[in-house]
């Protein structure tokens, strides 16, 4: 990232953001946090390098005054070019994603029926999302060119201004509903849901229940390792050695062994 696309990322997010460089593999995945600062660009870049991916997003606690919508066309995107409050980034050769700044804050179930108001991936959970940062390659195997060099992701247009939200005047529970009946018709056979949509208040529970879910989905090991890794925050009671890499595979394999019994 050069240092003035930092500049106005900064300014965009009111100088309020956090970078994340996210290490995957068949069998583990995992996103540390980096704070936004100029000095640790050449180490992001670096990190670029050796393989994994580079994200940002805002300080958790300003998560409410942004929206990330994601997988986005050109056709798409034109419609929020020259908006205020927009930060348009090609994430992948003619895909998009917009991060929509607001002067509201928007609660998440607000968030899921926006999304699909907005034509964004039915399956994405609102909360505490992370998006590409421009600058750095998008490491996905399936991004890799003849060439054996993977695309940039670009900042495609930035306006730091905030806008106002016209946000529906309806209910968790109705926004809910809508939120899957309008995902469901979008993808034909799939639905929309998030981690938070299982929680049991006991965070291995939640997990095991999210598995089960997304195994039955048809997803793989690896897909399902990188939804409960961006999707759970809290990890601090598997930290240290490969205990989190223990977890998750042994967390997978119950939920797979526990589906076929049902």
């Amino acid at each position: 990232m050069k240092e003035s696309d930092f500049i106005k990322i900064s300014a965009f997010f009111d100088n309020a953001f956090q970078f994340g460089v996210h290490s995957i593999c068949e069998t583990k995945s995992m996103v540390w946090e980096v704070p936004a600062e100029i000095k640790r660009l050449s180490y992001l870049r670096a990190q670029n390098c050796k393989g994994h991916n580079i994200y940002i997003r805002p300080l958790l606690e300003y998560t409410q005054f942004f929206l990330l919508v994601d997988d986005l066309n050109q056709e798409q995107v034109n419609k929020h070019n020259g908006e205020h409050g927009r930060l348009i980034i090609e994430s992948s050769p003619r895909n998009y994603q917009v991060w929509i700044r607001c002067v509201n804050p928007i609660s998440d179930d607000v968030k899921k029926l926006l999304l699909i108001q907005l034509q964004s991936d039915p399956g994405a959970a609102p909360n505490k999302r992370w998006g590409r940062a421009p600058g750095y390659t998008n490491r996905k195997s399936q991004y890799l060119m003849p060439s054996g060099l993977y695309p940039y992701a670009k900042l495609h247009y930035i306006d730091s201004r905030p806008v106002e939200m016209v946000l529906p005047e309806i209910s968790p529970e109705a926004t809910r509903t809508i939120a899957f009946d309008a995902a469901k018709k979008e993808t034909g056979t799939q639905e929309s849901f998030c981690r938070e949509d299982y929680e049991t208040g006991d965070p291995s529970r939640t997990d095991i229940r999210y598995c089960m879910a997304l195994v039955r989905r048809g997803l793989a090991d690896s897909e399902i390792i990188e939804r409960l890794i961006s999707e759970r925050i809290d990890w601090r009671h598997h930290q240290g050695g490969n205990r989190l890499e223990r977890y998750l595979v042994r967390t997978i394999e119950r939920a797979r062994s526990w589906t076929l019994e049902r």
